[in-house]
């Protein structure tokens, strides 16, 4: 008997942040200009800085920033991503991963260019290089790994309303998702790894009380 199970995971910019630390490795002028920048840091951007438009406008395959970042990434991706990490590692450590049909992975960006271009960056790697994925988690070469448009939470990292406008997304956008995925049959998992800390905590406090 074969399993379906769900990993929804919050995203964060380690992505960003690892690239920051391995800037030389850069093909692009652009990119080396950007991921080198002491004053900022694409990583530790201020949610309302004008950067972050700029890295939601190369979120997207085929831009010169975005492809070098996402050369690194698929170079060794369980160093660049804490989010693949902590997928692959629970996966790795599953009793019976022989028991796994399907993988859907959701993920769950804040509402912040930096986050949102890391999203981007980790999916196009699950898209672009399953089968590679599957093996460093031990999963069969036949397990079917889908992976969702990212979700964009609201709400987070802008002052003391994040508390009424972000709970709100998340019960709207993870309890809902976590019970409707539950009665299609998916076992689900939540992977409250990156994003901003109240947005873990609160995640899983929600992912509990939605069983």
């Amino acid at each position: 008997m074969s399993y379906r199970f769900a990993v929804l995971s919050t995203v964060g910019t380690s992505v960003l942040s690892n690239v920051e630390r391995n800037v030389g490795r850069l093909r692009s002028g652009r990119a080396r200009g950007l991921f080198s920048s002491k004053d900022k840091p694409p990583s530790r951007l201020a949610v309302d800085d004008e950067l972050q438009v700029l890295f939601r406008e190369l979120a997207k395959p085929g831009d010169e920033v975005f492809d070098d970042v996402f050369n690194l990434v698929k170079s060794d991706p369980l160093t660049y991503s804490a989010e693949l990490n902590a997928i692959a590692a629970w996966l790795r450590n599953y009793p019976a991963k022989s028991t796994i049909g399907e993988v859907l992975i959701a993920l769950y960006p804040t509402d912040t260019g930096n986050s949102i271009f890391s999203a981007a960056v980790i999916r196009h790697y699950l898209n672009a290089e399953s089968l590679g994925f599957k093996e460093r988690t031990g999963l069969s070469p036949s397990t079917v790994v889908k992976v969702d448009e990212p979700v964009v939470l609201r709400g987070f990292g802008k002052g003391v309303e994040w508390f009424r406008d972000g709970l709100m997304e998340l019960i709207d956008k993870f309890a809902g998702r976590i019970i409707d995925l539950k009665n299609r049959g998916y076992r689900v998992v939540v992977n409250p790894t990156g994003g901003f800390k109240p947005e873990s905590a609160y995640l899983t406090l929600i992912a509990m009380l939605a069983g």
